[in-house]
C-alpha cells in the first residue's frame, strides 16, 4: 500500500509542477497504418546507411491583412536560417532540405491558430488543419505546395480566452506527415528540430509516461524491460517522463530527482534525456546563437527510427503523407536555389525614351544563389567570386560566365558537380529613370568659351529640356540613368 500511495503523490507532483509548460501536440493521421515492427526497431537499419533522402522545403509567413503584425520583418533571412538548423541538425543522418522558397499569406483570421482540432471551450482561433485548407483552396492564388514539406509561420498557436495574449503552444507537426507550424518566435529555435522529427514519425522521449504502458526503467536484460516496444521504441533514448524546471539542472544539463518521481511499477527515473530534442523543453536543448548545433542533440536510434520511417513512404506509389511528391535528388543539393539575371556592360547605345526613362541593354550576367547549412567548395571561378562557404554563409556565385563545380563535404567530400552556365545568354534590357544630367553649350565648336549647366531629377525629365536650350548654339546634353548609364545627345539649336 505504501509503494501506491508513493507512486500516487510522485505522479500527482510531476503533473502539477508541469502544468504551464509549453509543449506541442501532435496530430496523428486517422487513416494511420502501424508499419511492421521491423521498420519501428531503432537496432535494425532498414536500408543502406548511406542511402541519402533529400526533402524540398517551402515556407508560408502568415502576416495580418495589411501585411503589418509580428511576423512583418519575416522573410528569406529568417527562413535560410530556419533550412541551416534543418541541415545541421538532420545531415548526420543523411537527411538533406532542398530550399524551395517562401510566400506570404495576408490573412489576419490566420495569425493566431490553434495547433489541434482537441476540443476546447478556452479555445476559439482557427485550427490548423483549417490554415492548411485555406493555403490549398481558399486563397486565390493557393500557395500550398504539395512537392514539398510545408512549414508555417504564425503569430501564435492556441492563444487561450483565459490568457488571450500568450499562446500555449510553441509548434505542432502532421505525425507522420510534411506539414508542421510555429509560432513566429519558436520557428528559429529548438522546435523546428522537433516538429519536423515528428513528421517523421519520432515520439517524445515521454511518450505514454504516467500510464500502464510507460516505457520502464529497467535495463536491458531486466525482465522489466521494454524499451524496445514503448514509449519511444528508442533503445538509447532512457524512459523518460514529462518533466518540470526541477528536474533539469541548467548550468550542468543533467537530470536530478529530488522527489523520486518512478515509472509506472515504482522504479525511479535516473539518467533522464533533458538535452534531447524530443524530451520536455529545457534550456539544454537549445541552439548555439548563431542558429547552429548547441547542446541540443538527436541519438542515433532516433536516427535509425527516422531514416527506417522515410525509407518506407519515401518511394511508395501511394505517395502516403506526402512523402513521395516531396522528395528530391541528391544532385538537386548542389544546384543553386535561384539564379537571378542581372546586367554587366552595355552592349549598345542607351535609347531615350522621352518620358524619362531610358533603355538599358547589357550583357546578361546570372547571380547564382546557395542556400545555407552546407560547407561548400566552389572550382573553376573567377578571383572575384567565393572558394569556400562554410554553414552560416548565403554564397552567391557573381560574376562566373562559365560552367563551375560545386562540392559540399556534408553530401561527399569527394563528388564535384558542375553547375551548368550558357555563355550566349543575349541580352538583358530593363528600362532605368534618369536622375541627373550635364549640358554643354558652346557658339563656336573648338571654343573653349563653355557654359556649363547641371540637371537635377526633375530638370533631366523635363519633356520641354530641348525647348529650353540656347539657339544659335552647339549642346552636348548627357542624362545618366540610376545604375549610371549615359545618354549622349549632340545638336545645334537654330
Amino acid at each position: 500500500m505504501k509503494k501506491i500511495i508513493f507512486l500516487f503523490f510522485a505522479f500527482l507532483y510531476a503533473s502539477t509542477s508541469i502544468a504551464q509548460l509549453l509543449e506541442c501536440p501532435v496530430t496523428l493521421d486517422p487513416n494511420y497504418v502501424e508499419p511492421p515492427a521491423s521498420v519501428l526497431n531503432s537496432l535494425i537499419q532498414n536500408q543502406n546507411s548511406t542511402d541519402k533522402y533529400v526533402f524540398n522545403v517551402k515556407f508560408h509567413i502568415v502576416k495580418n491583412d495589411d501585411g503589418s503584425g509580428v511576423t512583418a520583418t519575416y522573410g528569406e533571412n529568417e527562413v535560410m536560417n530556419a533550412i541551416m538548423i534543418l541541415n545541421t541538425n538532420f545531415n548526420q543522418f543523411n537527411i538533406f532540405f532542398k530550399y524551395k522558397g517562401y510566400d506570404v499569406i495576408n490573412s489576419t483570421s490566420f495569425m493566431k491558430v490553434r495547433a489541434a482540432n482537441f476540443p476546447d471551450t478556452n479555445l476559439s482561433h482557427p485550427t490548423f488543419d483549417q490554415l492548411l485548407e485555406y493555403s490549398k483552396t481558399g486563397m486565390t492564388n493557393p500557395v500550398y505546395d504539395y512537392n514539398a514539406m510545408n512549414l508555417f509561420i504564425v503569430e501564435g498557436l492556441d492563444y487561450s480566452t483565459i490568457s488571450p495574449f500568450n499562446p500555449m503552444v510553441r509548434g505542432a507537426a502532421k505525425m507522420p506527415g510534411i506539414d508542421s507550424i510555429y509560432g513566429h518566435n519558436h520557428l528559429l529555435s529548438k522546435t523546428l528540430p522537433h516538429e519536423i522529427a515528428h513528421n517523421f514519425k519520432l515520439y517524445h522521449t515521454y511518450q505514454d509516461y504516467g500510464t500502464e504502458n510507460c516505457e520502464h526503467v529497467a535495463n536491458f536484460g531486466d525482465i522489466f524491460y521494454n524499451s524496445d516496444t514503448h514509449g519511444d521504441r528508442i533503445e538509447d533514448t532512457k524512459a523518460s517522463f514529462m518533466f518540470g524546471g526541477a528536474y533539469a539542472n541548467p548550468a550542468t544539463c543533467t537530470f536530478q530527482n529530488p522527489n523520486g518521481y518512478a515509472d509506472c511499477i515504482g522504479t525511479p527515473y535516473v539518467d533522464v534525456p533533458i538535452k534531447n530534442y524530443m524530451s520536455s523543453t529545457n534550456p539544454c536543448q537549445d541552439l548555439h546563437s548563431t542558429y547552429l548545433p548547441g547542446t541540443g542533440e538527436f541519438t542515433s536510434g532516433q536516427g535509425v527510427y527516422m531514416r527506417n520511417i522515410i525509407a518506407l513512404y519515401y518511394n511508395h506509389p501511394n505517395n502516403f503523407y506526402g512523402f513521395n511528391n516531396a522528395k528530391n535528388t541528391v544532385e538537386s543539393l548542389y544546384q543553386p536555389f535561384e539564379t537571378i539575371p542581372y546586367g554587366g556592360n552595355i552592349i549598345r547605345s542607351v535609347t531615350d525614351n522621352n518620358d524619362g526613362t531610358a533603355e538599358v541593354c547589357r550583357n546578361m550576367l546570372i547571380r547564382h544563389r546557395f542556400q545555407k547549412g552546407f560547407d561548400y567548395a566552389f572550382t573553376n571561378l573567377n578571383p572575384s567570386d567565393p572558394s569556400i562557404a562554410t554553414l552560416i554563409d548565403l554564397p552567391e556565385i557573381i560574376n562566373t560566365t562559365y560552367t563551375f563545380g560545386v562540392q559540399i563535404n556534408q553530401v561527399n567530400p569527394d563528388i564535384v558537380n558542375d553547375v551548368f552556365v550558357d555563355c550566349n545568354r543575349g541580352s538583358f534590357c530593363q528600362t532605368e529613370d534618369f536622375v541627373k544630367g550635364l549640358v554643354v553649350s558652346t557658339n563656336v565648336l573648338g571654343s573653349m568659351n563653355l557654359t556649363l549647366e547641371e540637371l537635377n531629377e526633375i530638370q533631366v525629365k523635363d519633356p520641354e529640356l530641348y525647348d529650353k536650350l540656347m539657339s544659335q548654339y552647339y549642346h552636348i546634353i548627357n542624362k545618366e540613368t540610376s545604375s549610371g548609364a549615359v545618354k549622349q545627345t549632340f545638336i545645334y539649336k537654330y
